[in-house]
C-alpha cells in the first residue's frame, strides 16, 4: 500500500509522541526504585515496562498505519522514548530525588518532635 509522505510524517510524529510518553512511564515505573534501591523492584519494573511497551508499539502500528508495521515508525517510537530520557527525565529523576530527600528530612523532624515520640511510641 502506498501512503504519501505527509501521512508517514504524521505517523512518525505520532510514534515520536507516544515515544515521549512510554519514557514518562518508565520514569514513573522507577520511582520505587530511587525510594529503596533493590534488585527485584527494578525487575518487575522492567518486566512491567517491557510488555506495556510492546503491546503499546503493536497496537499503536495497527492502528495508525493499518496493520502495516514499518521500521520508521518503530524508529520513532524509539527515538521519543531516547528524547525524553535523555532530557525530562534526567530531571524529574534529580526531582524525585529531592521530594524525596525533603519528605524523609520532615519525617525525621516529626518523629523527633514530641508528638512523634507520643505517637511512636
Amino acid at each position: 500500500m502506498k501512503i504519501s509522505y505527509i501521512f508517514q510524517l504524521k505517523d512518525f510524529s505520532i510514534m515520536i509522541l507516544f515515544g515521549f510518553f512510554l519514557g514518562i512511564f518508565y520514569g514513573v515505573l522507577n520511582i520505587p526504585n530511587f525510594i529503596k534501591e533493590k534488585f527485584y523492584i527494578r525487575i518487575i519494573a522492567d518486566i512491567i515496562f517491557s510488555i506495556v511497551s510492546i503491546i503499546l508499539l503493536l497496537i499503536l502500528t495497527n492502528k495508525i498505519n493499518f496493520g502495516e508495521h514499518r521500521l520508521y515508525l518503530i524508529i520513532g517510537y524509539v527515538l521519543g522514548f531516547v528524547i525524553e530520557r535523555n532530557t525530562l527525565g534526567k530531571l524529574f529523576a534529580k526531582g524525585y530525588k529531592n521530594v524525596y530527600n525533603h519528605f524523609v528530612i520532615i519525617l525525621k523532624k516529626f518523629i523527633n518532635s514530641k508528638i512523634g515520640r507520643f505517637i511512636f511510641k
